[in-house]
């Protein structure tokens, strides 16, 4: 018998130990208490088990409401060319890194930081360059969004965006 597992599965072996596994699914961490017992005829021996989950950095997660293409025209000017992304933690003490990398010859990409903590959702401008009279009229490029929260070796979240650069009528 057990009782007071809210936070994962809790198996009772006959011959091997017994296992406490913790729901994947949730951030979990603190103390797990458990109470168990074993039943011996019409005896009932009760035991405490108490478990301690320690906490990890998980990754950041890049909003899925965040673009995946954005367009704009030949020639725009830096405000036209930018565009905003979200991002949440778990983890309140962390602060956020954005990387931005073209996937392409063509565009290049750089960051500006507006909220770098996940007390409020972090946020970056995305601002897309690109050489004077350039434009994706054979196709599309791509660039490459990830975003790390200083954890090493813990995970980062990374987005690609489509670009299209349309094309303007240049005067003769």
């Amino acid at each position: 018998m057990s009782s007071g597992i809210t936070n994962g599965v809790y198996y009772i072996g006959n011959s091997a130990p017994n296992d406490f596994i913790p729901n994947q699914s949730s951030s979990i961490e603190g103390t797990q208490t458990i109470e168990n017992g074993v039943l011996a005829g019409p005896v009932s021996v009760p035991a405490t088990v108490t478990i301690t989950i320690n906490a990890i950095n998980d990754p950041p997660v890049l909003s899925e409401d965040n673009p995946t293409t954005f367009t704009f025209d030949e020639d725009a000017d830096a405000e036209d060319r930018t565009f905003t992304l979200d991002v949440t933690d778990v983890d309140m003490e962390d602060t956020f890194e954005f990387i931005c990398e073209p996937l392409g010859d063509n565009l290049d990409c750089s960051v500006e930081l507006i909220d770098g903590t996940p007390e409020d959702g972090g946020q970056a401008n995305i601002t897309i360059l690109s050489p004077l009279d350039y434009n994706t009229l054979d196709g599309t490029e791509s660039v490459e969004v990830t975003v790390f929260d200083g954890a090493v070796g813990r995970g980062d979240d990374s987005q690609i965006i489509e670009i299209t650069v349309n094309p303007i009528n240049d005067p003769p």
